[in-house]
């Protein structure tokens, strides 16, 4: 994955986007993959192919907090707070240490309900 990351970084997405796709066609469950590939998707504005990568991977890999968290930036990049606040317990439920800033932001953008008084 660290060769898709720099191609990514360069601002080479289409390369690092057919090489997450050539991991995928020999390995179609890889998740890191799958978790990439999705985020490159997103970066292109193709929400939808990157939440349907990132239910493969979750689907794949139940207990992966990650893809819970790359699913709640995705939905945050959508302009869909309260999905990713949802992914967002989901990713902590399975350990994940999300960062104290995406967490602030989701806060912000979708508060928890009050308790009625």
């Amino acid at each position: 994955m660290g060769l898709s990351n720099a191609l990514a970084r360069e601002g080479r997405v289409e390369e690092a986007s057919r090489l997450l796709v050539a991991v995928l066609d020999s390995e179609p469950g890889h998740v890191q993959a799958l978790q990439g590939l999705s985020q490159l998707r997103a970066l292109q504005g193709d929400f939808r192919d990157a939440v349907a990568l990132l239910e493969r991977a979750i689907a794949e890999h139940p207990g992966d907090g990650r893809s819970h968290f790359f699913m709640a930036l995705t939905r945050m990049q959508q302009g869909e707070p309260v999905l990713a606040s949802l992914e967002v317990r989901k990713a902590e439920n399975l350990g994940y240490a999300v960062p104290e800033a995406f967490l602030a932001a989701v806060r912000e953008a979708a508060p928890e309900p009050k308790a009625p008084q």
